[in-house]
This record gives C-alpha cells, sequence and structure tokens, in this order.
C-alpha cells in the first residue's frame, strides 16, 4: 500500500528529532520528496495558483474514482493473477532499468527504492492507456521518473555506508589539525583526544577514531563503501585494517584512509 503525505517535516527530520539518528533503511520505508519552487512546470494557460486551485478542486470532486475503475480494468485486462503478476514484473523491470543513468552506481537500498517507483509510473502508464487518466502515459512516466532522479540526487536515498563516508569526512574536516598529530617516534601516541595520526597523504584511524568518526554507521558498511571508492588502503583482503611502519622501526594497524576524502 501507498500513503502520500505533506508536511513542513521530512521523515528523516522526524526520526532524528525523536531517536537521535535515521538509517536509510528506514528512510527507504517512507519516501521523503524534496519539493522546490518549480515543481509545477506546466499550468496549462493559468496562473500558478489558479493551476494549483483547479487541481486541489479536481481532487476533492473525483477522488475515489480512479481506484475501482482501476481495479475493473486490471481484471478484464488479464486472464489471472499469474499473467497479471508477469506482466507487471516485465514493465517494472523495464523502468528500472531504464531509469539509471549509464555508469551511475546503484546499491540494493536505491533500487528498493527505485521498484516503487516504478509501481507508480507503471500503473500511471496502464490507467492511460485504459481511458482512467485523461493525459499522455509518457507524461506520467517522464514525471515519476524526474522526481526519482531527483530522489536519488538527494542525500537522504544514500546507504549507511555512504552515509557514514560523509560522517568520516564531516570528522576530518573538524579534527584533522587538532587530532591526528605527525608521529615523531613514539611519542604521539599520548596525545590527548587522539583520533590517528597524519602520515604524508594518509589519515591513520586508531580504532577508537574510526568508530567515533563513523558515529551510528556500521564499521564494516563503512569501511566497504571507502575501499570501493579506494579511499581505504588496504594491505590484506581478509582485514579492513593496513600496516604502517614508523619511524622507530614500530608496525601497527590501522583504518588508513586517502586524504583525497577531503576533496569529495
Amino acid at each position: 500500500m501507498f500513503g502520500l503525505s505533506s508536511g513542513e517535516i521530512s521523515v528523516q527530520q522526524r526520526i532524528e528529532r525523536e531517536k537521535g539518528m535515521a538509517h536509510a533503511g528506514q528512510l527507504i520505508r517512507l519516501i521523503d520528496i524534496r519539493v522546490e519552487d518549480n515543481i509545477i512546470t506546466n499550468t496549462h494557460g493559468k496562473t500558478p495558483a489558479e493551476f494549483v486551485k483547479k487541481l486541489k478542486y479536481d481532487c476533492a470532486r473525483y477522488y475515489g474514482y480512479a481506484g475501482p475503475e482501476f481495479l475493473k480494468a486490471l481484471i478484464l485486462s488479464y486472464s489471472g493473477h499469474a499473467e497479471a503478476a508477469f506482466n507487471f514484473r516485465a514493465r517494472v523491470d523495464e523502468w528500472c532499468a531504464g531509469a539509471v543513468e549509464s555508469g551511475r552506481p546503484i546499491s540494493g537500498l536505491h533500487e528498493r527504492g527505485l521498484l516503487r517507483f516504478a509501481l507508480v509510473a507503471v500503473a500511471g502508464g496502464l490507467a492511460c492507456e485504459w481511458g482512467i487518466l485523461p493525459i499522455d502515459s509518457e507524461d506520467v512516466d517522464r514525471s515519476v521518473l524526474e522526481v526519482a532522479h531527483s530522489w536519488l540526487d538527494d542525500a537522504i536515498s544514500l546507504t549507511d555506508g555512504e552515509r557514514g563516508v560523509r560522517a568520516v569526512r564531516e570528522f576530518l574536516q573538524r579534527h584533522q589539525f587538532s587530532r591526528f598529530p605527525f608521529p615523531q617516534e613514539n611519542e604521539a601516541f599520548g596525545a590527548r583526544d587522539c583520533a590517528g595520526f597524519r602520515s604524508g597523504d594518509f589519515f591513520l584511524f586508531t580504532d577508537a577514531g574510526f568508530r567515533e568518526a563513523c558515529g551510528a554507521y556500521g564499521i564494516p558498511q563503512v569501511a566497504e563503501e571507502l575501499k570501493r571508492r579506494g579511499i581505504l588502503v588496504i594491505d590484506d583482503p581478509a582485514r579492513i585494517k593496513a600496516k604502517h611502519l614508523f619511524s622507530g622501526g614500530h608496525r601497527y594497524r590501522f583504518y588508513k584512509v586517502r586524504s583525497c576524502i577531503l576533496e569529495d
């Protein structure tokens, strides 16, 4: 079942107000869509105010009509549940495949979100084909696609790993000069509030420092996302921490993050 609501506060803001941290899995269940001032692109010769007033009037006047008509057409158009399910699945898969720009990385969470947009696009397209909606199915497809792309581009669509990378970047932006000393032999290991060390083009996070930087996001997910982007250096495929040789001849394992993370 789909719900549509509007308000000044997003789901993310509501969760963070109550519990302190919103995770991607929660935000995919009730998708936030940012509404900008240019939401109305075609007023059909009316002023924006007139168009919105007419739209509200028509929504109230015809409320409850399209749903039953859609179900009637659905029953008459297919011989049974299996045929309908197969057809819908094929249309949804085709829409999702066409919705993603070439070369754009898509996570499992993104795929789940796109499935919801695809169902809206497919159902809207069928409603046009069956004469229930007095508009062109291409208009429906284009509108849903624009909203889906807006959602994909927004921070609220990020996975927990991607959010964690942002958290690590912001942590470094705040503390790179105060909590990441350049080690001189072993003297820096006693630095107050030390979250790691700076060595060349790398930030060497201690376990406690990386845990603090990741915040509420899981360390394995954040480390995996950093590794996928080529920002986390590893020297053993079975480990997410790499050895680093200090000038005193001692080797220690750290979360070895490239300084280019600050440039993203």
